[in-house]
């Protein structure tokens, strides 16, 4: 006799689980575009893919580190996003058009995760309303549009959190190892999470925080769960990919005060302005909406640190912790987008403690909720729209199209070339590229251009870069112009003898 459905899933939490896929079926249907600004950390990630797929080193990309500008980006991104678009160059070729779909699709996916995790905690409709509320929102449509793996590395993060509450038994923990392990090969702030869960495994409450070291079972399941997680890292990273640590250099700092101090300005602002959305006439709303649920969040954040420590409360405060380190500011919501769903369950819990309209059943507050969000958002889906089949500025413009084909067709092949975004340059020309640090001067400059035997140098008008600027001003004997159009200029670097000045 055939077992029942009901006895894996009700049927009913199949019904809603089908409903929540539906009406994220409509975003794959909402252009953001076919090709890439000049930000080119996603050229690094689909020529990491594209290497794997043809048995190259994951750092012969083209790309010359240069360790005083490490900010920019490391030797070689952690394999494991490089191993999803590998399949898709496989399939398809290097199209921008098929790697934006696939963001498409783990968008999705992750959408649909996000949906279930708040089912744990609400009810249907109020997780309902936090998923659209999340991946409807106009910054999350757009940067769909992004090769990065924050958006992979968030589906893993939440399937985590999913799975974690289930596991009871040694091998549960040894599969969950597995999923960590292959987490932190997406992303290496992917050890938060390791960090998080064998903290949750250990100390659950505040005032009794050696309870859980006395306890032999959990010492067989947090070691189980350790070990498998640097087993898979190791072998995904060190031992088959030969991975240099990525980001070493950046945590060099001299100023680590200072970072923190404005890393704890910056976040709270970011997020606040994710919660906020140009809404044109219905400016209003986003304005007293945003601090609104910032206030919520910070609300439903100690209501449940007061109940206990659980995953999510130790993962919130271990990347909290990485993220105020971190000597980089320019990230926007993106380093906030993993957590975001753990986010939308401290503004859900802060607003349920508030209690606005008591009287009001739950579905008329998801209708209002819906309108109100619908209306925030309008304004920023008629740009979405209106730009979707325009060309951005990058380097998949006319204009770039046209400086590399002519350098691809009139330089020799093994040029190197210096550029504000070398690795772009390297995933669609042949050369190696070299980026200056905006603060290098002129006589370093000329310095690092032969210790590196840089060969040609280009300049972009939509790109900052002083540094190069300033050089070709005070050397321009050094310089031979060869090639110009509305938006590039392209120097050949003329060598001189090391003694001469």
């Amino acid at each position: 006799m055939m077992p029942s459905p009901d006895t894996f899933l009700p049927l009913r939490q199949v019904k809603q689980l089908l409903v929540a896929v539906c009406l994220m079926l409509p975003s794959l249907l909402i252009p953001t575009g076919n090709s890439h600004e000049w930000g080119d950390d996603y050229a690094q990630y689909i020529h990491q893919g594209i290497n794997i797929s043809r048995g190259i080193a994951q750092t012969d990309c083209g790309y010359i580190f240069h360790p005083d500008n490490a900010m920019l980006g490391p030797h070689a991104y952690p394999p494991g996003f490089p191993l999803m678009l590998a399949g898709v160059f496989e399939l398809y070729g290097n199209y921008t058009s098929d790697f934006v779909f696939f963001m498409f699709l783990l968008t999705l996916m992750t959408a649909v995760l996000a949906y279930l995790y708040f089912r744990q905690f609400f009810s249907h409709l109020t997780a309902l309303a936090l998923m659209l509320f999340l991946f409807y929102n106009p910054w999350v449509m757009n940067f769909r549009n992004e090769v990065m793996a924050d958006i992979p590395f968030t589906l893993l993060l939440l399937l985590f959190l999913l799975l974690w509450p289930f596991c009871k038994k040694w091998w549960h923990f040894l599969l969950a190892g597995l999923l960590a392990g292959f987490t932190i090969s997406v992303k290496e702030v992917g050890w938060a999470l390791c960090i998080a869960a064998m903290h949750s495994i250990f100390i659950q409450r505040v005032n009794a925080p050696f309870d859980g070291i006395k306890s032999k079972g959990k010492w067989v399941r947090g070691l189980v769960f350790l070990l498998s997680t640097l087993a898979v890292w190791y072998i995904i990273e060190i031992w088959l990919f030969h991975i240099p640590r990525p980001y070493d250099e950046n945590f060099v700092s001299l100023h680590i005060l200072r970072n923190v101090m404005d890393n704890l300005d910056y976040y709270p602002k970011v997020l606040q302005t994710f919660f906020y959305n140009d809404s044109g006439e219905f400016n209003f709303i986003p304005t007293f909406f945003a601090p609104l649920a910032f206030a919520f969040v910070v609300m439903g954040l100690y209501r449940s640190f007061v109940k206990g420590l659980g995953l999510k409360e130790w993962l919130v405060m271990i990347y909290f912790a990485v993220l105020v380190i971190y000597p980089y500011h320019s990230s926007g919501f993106r380093f906030l987008l993993p957590i975001a769903p753990v986010l939308m369950i401290y503004m859900a819990e802060g607003l349920k403690a508030f209690q606005p309209l008591q009287k009001w059943s739950l579905v008329y507050k998801f209708y209002l909720f819906i309108v109100l969000v619908g209306l925030q958002y309008s304004l920023s889906y008629s740009q979405i729209l209106y730009y979707s089949d325009k060309v951005r500025s990058g380097p998949q413009e006319p204009l770039a199209v046209q400086m590399f084909e002519f350098m691809k067709q009139g330089l020799p092949e093994n040029s190197r070339v210096v550029f504000a975004k070398p690795r772009a340059l390297a995933l669609y020309t042949p050369f190696s590229a070299l980026a200056l640090h905006p603060n290098s001067s002129p006589h370093l400059t000329d310095s690092l251009l032969r210790s590196y035997d840089i060969h040609y140098a280009l300049l972009c008008s939509d790109l900052v870069d002083n540094a190069l600027r300033d050089y070709l001003m005070l050397y321009p004997q050094r310089v031979q112009k060869i090639r110009t159009n509305a938006k590039f200029e392209l120097y050949e670097i003329i060598k001189i003898d090391p003694i001469q000045n």
